[in-house]
């Protein structure tokens, strides 16, 4: 997963390209909009610091085809009407930068040896840096916030993930998010014990953007930019098909969805 800010902005240049009914669901409803460019993501947090069935959802479905949550989609969209395309709309962006990025940052793990949410959070440091914020100081959930019928929403694409975790994952996501903005030393190297000690430090390190960029990531980053750019016109595209799906256009959903969040 490309991290929090990635996606974030990402979805924001999205949005501007897109156009018609597409472009209207998402503006309606800019929240559901904004907690689907997470994809999958946001479960990770529900009770991060413990192994549980809602974050282990999350994990797993990094490892299955997009095909087998979009394919559902259509039938689990039920009455949601514009609130749950927007998501879907937000969700396929999150597909298209994950599967594009992350086989390129598997590589670079073996390569570099650097741990690979240190290498997802540099990239996240370089966009910070060039819109002019201070990254080590950057709150980076701003925008995940719903109402109830949005839970309810997010809810009918997870079978086994009820409207209330839903509420309790965002809850938390906001939470550590916020614990992880440490530009002292003092609490980024507690924070850093904590997360050894409770066995999350790989999975949660690269939130902790520090104040000095890592020089292993300087290729990574130039790369990462690149594969980013053409994130951005392949989720237009795929949002186009999704749409044409979820109207009954098409009957399938083509190859490009039997790719998975996180290889080829």
């Amino acid at each position: 997963m490309p991290s929090t800010y990635a996606h974030f902005r990402l979805g924001n240049e999205v949005m501007e390209r897109l156009d018609g009914d597409a472009r209207r669901a998402c503006e309606s409803h800019r929240d559901l909009y904004g907690i689907g460019l997470h994809g999958p993501d946001i479960l990770f947090y529900y009770d991060a610091l413990h192994r549980n069935p809602v974050s282990q959802i999350g994990f797993d479905m990094h490892e299955r085809p997009g095909r087998e949550f979009f394919g559902p989609a259509r039938e689990r969209l039920g009455d949601s009407g514009d609130a749950g395309r927007a998501y879907l709309y937000g969700y396929i962006c999150h597909f298209a930068l994950d599967s594009e990025a992350h086989p390129y940052i598997e590589d670079y793990i073996h390569a570099r040896g650097v741990a690979h949410t240190a290498i997802e959070g540099e990239f996240d440091r370089m966009l910070l840096e060039r819109d002019g914020r201070n990254p080590a100081k950057s709150y980076l959930a701003e925008h995940i916030h719903t109402d109830e019928s949005g839970y309810g929403t997010i809810s009918l694409f997870y079978p086994d993930v009820t409207a209330e975790q839903v509420s309790r994952t965002l809850e938390d996501m906001r939470k550590y998010n916020r614990l992880l903005v440490a530009p002292g030393r003092i609490k980024r190297a507690l924070i850093e014990r904590t997360l050894r000690k409770t066995g999350n430090y790989d999975d949660m390190i690269g939130l902790v953007i520090k104040n000095e960029p890592d020089p292993r990531c300087a290729d990574s980053d130039r790369e990462l930019d690149s594969i980013y750019k053409g994130a951005v016109d392949l989720s237009v595209e795929l949002i186009g098909v999704l749409e044409r799906y979820l109207d009954g256009e098409i009957d399938e959903l083509p190859a490009r969805f039997d790719r998975t969040f996180s290889y080829t």
